[in-house]
């Protein structure tokens, strides 16, 4: 933006973008008033309320009351000139989100037509080798957690045992 305005100056070899873009204290923006982005933004982000008001549903069963209740408030929260940017976003994280349950859905019955395949004694081997290996996850979490809750543990066995 600094370029461009500098094409109307008289001064050479870019020195006004040189000279605003160094200074600190100056923000390119302040060259249009807050008033004015807000008047032409206003349109935009009244249709991002109006897209959040009807997809309501849609973005609740996905990410929550609580979720969505929480994102509507940081939304009013938001500047009117960010607010079209922020509807984009949270129809991202709904999309992405419903991508993220539609895998594991396809897992869970991809899984689930494989076991239907298997002959009984088939069946009996994975659900042993399935159960252990929930056991071995569920025992590395407890010893992840008890680590992280005795920090000092581990250097203090290791200077016993030198």
């Amino acid at each position: 933006m600094l370029r461009f305005l500098g094409l109307f100056s008289e001064v050479k070899e870019d020195t006004l973008s040189q000279a605003l873009s160094d200074s600190t204290e100056y923000a390119a923006f302040d060259i249009v008033s807050e008033h004015t982005i807000s008047r032409y933004a206003e349109p935009l982000a009244q249709q991002a309320r109006l897209d959040l008001g009807q997809q309501t549903e849609e973005y609740e069963a996905v990410l929550g009351p609580d979720r969505l209740k929480e994102l509507s408030a940081d939304f009013d929260a938001t500047p009117v000139e960010e607010q079209p940017f922020y509807a984009l976003q949270i129809a991202h994280l709904v999309a992405a989100t419903s991508a993220k349950r539609m895998v594991a859905a396809e897992a869970v019955a991809h899984e689930a037509q494989q076991v239907a395949r298997m002959t009984t004694a088939e069946r009996s081997e994975f659900e042993r080798l399935k159960a252990e290996e929930h056991l071995r996850k569920a025992k590395g979490k407890a010893q992840a957690r008890k680590a992280q809750s005795q920090p000092g543990r581990k250097a203090k066995r290791r200077k016993r045992k030198h």
